[in-house]
């Protein structure tokens, strides 16, 4: 029995080798072919240089050895992280029903006629005082009827509801400021277009400000909704769990990740509102939020649920977005010292979250040269170490299920790794064009599609 056991884990890991080797053959002429058409010839010519010279003995050994250190460094973080979320008390906020402060839900969107009317509805049927609570919808620029879907829902409404209708892009940073500068109630709501509540939400996440003036903004989890329609929603799912309900939990400091953050008003026109130069505009914020001496606070027992890219094409850019973002943000605040807080711990964690990208695809690398090694082409020096890498990831994501109350995925445990390979894919790309093709950073539209109702099963 332990020898077939062996024997299908070496056969998924040859498996997962085998991707790799074609993730990054697929990058590799992916970047050649990029500088050859930009007459970059010697650059081309060095890519292939260090590709051959990475399959050599040395390469091998200099690769494992850089790629370990990531991998090990990053899986001892999870395992950190986890640990410390199973040790955390879970506590449900109070619904607070006094002396409730005024609240304002910015919903931004552009072309997203297949998901506004749901996501407006359920915000509608949000139980807070209708003086008090009111929702700002920004179409900005859509050329399909999100306008006119989100007017319908507005004559309806129970709750005040206004739509700022653009009629061109102006990028959604640059329309989150104009809107916040409008507003004037206390704490403000950001949600994606997709991102349905619950009821008491609202309710929920304000009895977090309360008495604490140092807090700046509220951050609680997501939880994709149309789990079970493809491969892709699964992985979503899975991608969801670990990060909400044990890495992010077990860090001693929290980041604003755009949807599902209540931010103080008067905290976010003290840093200035969002930059519109930066591709996670969102993150961006939390960091200058703490450099401010504000806090941000994460709440897993509380939860929005959207919808997961069902499609590689959207998981691609989506994620292509995120890490370009990220990187871009990491670099322009690393020189920064000048703050009301101690930011060591903060930007340790910004390091940490920035780099998930970088971490798979040591770990694909990793397995490649595994890979090879079965197949008796090379000697492979640090099967340790992947070992030691998926075991950590197997529990982390396994500790996301059981304080995420969702056991049942627990299943989809053989997919973990397979996850880590499509993640690395989008990285490398990422990697290629701001490192290498120094590509301008754009901000490109995930595309949103609805399944049908009897597939979106809670989760």
């Amino acid at each position: 029995m332990a020898s077939f056991l062996e024997s299908v884990v070496v056969h998924w890991l040859l498996a997962l080798g085998l991707m790799s080797a074609a993730l990054f053959g697929a990058v590799c002429l992916y970047a050649v072919d990029a500088l050859r058409r930009k007459r970059r010839y010697l650059a081309a010519v060095v890519v292939l240089v260090l590709v051959a010279g990475s399959f050599t003995w040395p390469g091998i050994w200099l690769v494992s050895a850089a790629s370990g250190v990531i991998v090990v460094l990053q899986a001892t973080c999870y395992l950190y992280f986890s640990a410390r979320s199973l040790v955390r008390r879970r506590v449900t906020p109070p619904t607070p029903t006094d002396g409730l402060p005024s609240v304002t839900v910015i919903v931004a969107a552009r072309d997203e006629a297949a998901v506004i009317d749901t996501t407006l509805r359920a915000l509608d049927a949000v139980d807070y005082p209708p003086e008090s609570f009111e929702v700002v919808v920004i179409d900005d620029g859509s050329s399909d009827d999100t306008y006119a879907l989100a007017a319908a829902v507005q004559q309806r409404a129970r709750h005040r509801m206004r739509i700022q209708h653009y009629g061109s892009s102006g990028g959604k940073a640059r329309r989150l400021n104009e809107v916040t500068d409008q507003v004037g109630s206390d704490l403000l709501l950001f949600l994606d277009a997709d991102h349905q509540v619950e009821p008491d939400l609202v309710r929920r996440m304000v009895a977090l400000f309360g008495g604490k003036p140092d807090v700046g903004c509220v951050q609680v989890a997501s939880s994709p909704r149309n789990v079970d329609q493809n491969i892709l929603t699964k992985l979503a799912a899975m991608a969801h769990l670990f990060p909400c309900h044990a890495s992010h939990r077990g860090k001693s400091v929290a980041m604003f990740v755009g949807s599902g953050g209540m931010v103080r008003r008067s905290a976010l026109r003290e840093i200035g509102g969002f930059r519109p130069d930066m591709l996670v505009e969102d993150l961006e914020m939390s960091y200058r939020l703490y450099r401010a001496g504000y806090r941000v606070v994460y709440e897993d027992s509380l939860r929005t649920r959207d919808l997961a890219a069902d499609s590689f094409r959207s998981f691609f850019v989506q994620r292509h977005r995120w890490m370009s973002g990220l990187w871009q943000a990491m670099a322009h605040h690393r020189y920064e010292t000048e703050a009301r807080v101690p930011l060591g711990l903060v930007r340790a964690y910004y390091v940490q979250f920035s780099l998930d990208g970088i971490g798979a695809l040591c770990l694909c690398a990793l397995m490649m040269y595994f890979a090879l090694a079965v197949l008796g082409l090379i000697t492979f020096p640090a099967t340790a170490i992947i070992t030691y890498a998926l075991v950590s990831y197997v529990i982390s994501f396994s500790v996301g299920c059981l304080r995420g109350r969702q056991p049942s995925k627990l299943l989809y445990l053989p997919l973990a790794a397979v996850y880590i390979v499509a993640y690395a894919i989008p990285a490398s790309w990422a990697l290629v064009d701001r490192f290498l093709l120094a590509k301008p950073l754009t901000w490109v539209k995930t595309e949103r599609r609805v399944a049908p109702i009897e597939e979106m099963r809670g989760s």
